[in-house]
């Protein structure tokens, strides 16, 4: 059977060829040509009665606007933005990540008015957005350094090429559920902060960058090297994203409230995670 997807706006569902076409999806008409014949679906909802007609009705609507809603974060409008970068850009943020203390610009995001609301701009106009290119490329260079050190010393084997990926992967989702809980715990019950949860993945995967120095130094330079890059990787981002989730809070605080007796202690514990995350990342 062919299966229809959501591209005419459509529920999921599977038309029978062969004679005459039986369409098997949900609530909503079928799509044109399917081999449906529209006085018979008249005749089928003329014996339904007005309530549910209705149902039907309703459930269609809610079920198209439900795939439209889910399927739009891969139609472009949702990742599309966090990899819109060049390679400014790219230039700038890594020196950012590498060296914040000679940041003398403001760490506030540049705002750009859309069709009468308010928008970020994208990352390409702006080297405080967050994106995923320096991320996503940050992990894959990871798993490359972790496997050039581990046949530069002789240890390699498929199974632990593995274990890093998803040590890498793990390590990613709890710096993401780090920050998330950490806007979470200062939070007063009046208004939770609304920081989008791909903007925390972004943040969160800047950690590689330096990992992936940070494993390039150990298996080069041992750990006369290696300790050096880490402290110096883990102050760097420290200071990062203490500045970065400063300015999340206090653009956030005119929506809503939060707990100032926490605020410090949020901020000590993102700065200070990086550093056993940092450790375990690149420790080989």
């Amino acid at each position: 059977s062919q299966v229809y997807g959501n591209g005419g706006g459509y529920p999921m569902g599977g038309f029978e060829q062969g004679g005459q076409g039986q369409w098997s999806g949900g609530g909503g008409a079928p799509p044109a040509g399917a081999g449906f014949d529209s006085k018979e679906m008249q005749g089928m909802m003329a014996g339904l009665s007005p309530l549910a007609r209705g149902a039907v009705a309703a459930y269609g609507g809610k079920a198209q606007q439900f795939l439209n809603n889910r399927m739009s974060f891969f139609k472009g409008s949702a990742l599309h933005y966090y990899f819109d970068v060049n390679t400014k850009y790219v230039l700038n943020k890594l020196k950012l990540l590498a060296c914040p203390f000679i940041h003398r610009g403001s760490w506030t995001r540049l705002r750009d008015q859309v069709e009468g609301r308010f928008t970020f701009k994208p990352p390409r106009h702006d080297v405080n957005a967050p994106d995923l290119y320096i991320p996503v490329v940050g992990f894959y260079t990871y798993i490359v350094a972790c496997l050039a050190a581990t046949c530069y010393e002789g240890n390699f084997t498929p199974d632990r090429l593995g274990a890093r990926f998803w040590r890498a992967a793990f390590a990613w989702g709890a710096m993401t559920a780090l920050l998330k809980g950490s806007f979470s715990l200062i939070s007063t019950g009046q208004g939770t902060f609304q920081v989008p949860l791909m903007d925390l993945a972004c943040y969160a995967g800047y950690l590689f960058v330096h990992v992936s120095l940070q494993v390039v130094a150990h298996a080069v330079g041992g750990r006369a090297l290696y300790y050096p890059a880490l402290v110096w990787g883990c102050v760097c981002m420290g200071v990062f994203m203490v500045k970065t989730v400063k300015r999340m809070i206090f653009n956030q605080s005119q929506y809503t409230t939060f707990d100032m007796k926490k605020y410090n202690y949020v901020l000590l514990i993102i700065a200070l995670g990086q550093v056993p995350v940092a450790y375990w990342l690149s420790h080989l």
